[in-house]
């Protein structure tokens, strides 16, 4: 249900051909942002690839201070684990990114602790971050 919500919920195949040159994570943190009701707001973003395996460098401004983060090469997978530092970055609002994900579907949307313990103990809802 909540990957029907197109203005609060992002929804995507995180095997999605994430590779030099196809800025995947320039794309997706931009669709994070829109999502994020205001949550996370990046600009200037820049994916920077050492070779066609990486190392892998996002960087980008968060309320006016630059941030790199470091996803991992997975052949052609999104690298879901960057929500992590990005969760510590916007940890001051109140809420953050959370996502659920079996393998083929990831939905990313934002949340506040409250809402997360809720669905935890009463849905029983799979979150991976």
């Amino acid at each position: 249900m909540l990957a029907l919500d197109e203005e609060r919920v992002w929804q995507g195949d995180p095997e999605c051909d994430v590779s030099e040159g196809n800025n995947v994570y320039t794309e997706t943190l931009r669709e994070w942002s829109r999502i994020s009701q205001g949550v996370f707001q990046p600009e200037s973003i820049e994916e920077v690839w050492e070779s066609e395996k990486g190392p892998i460098s996002v960087n980008l401004t968060l309320a006016g201070t630059r941030h790199t983060l470091r996803p991992e090469w997975d052949n052609d997978w999104l690298d879901l684990n960057i929500l992590t530092p990005i969760n510590k970055l916007i940890a001051k609002g109140g809420k953050h990114l959370a996502c659920a994900s079996d393998v083929n579907f990831a939905i990313v949307f934002p949340i506040d602790q409250q809402a997360r313990k809720q669905l935890t103990s009463v849905r029983s809802f799979p979150f991976v971050l």
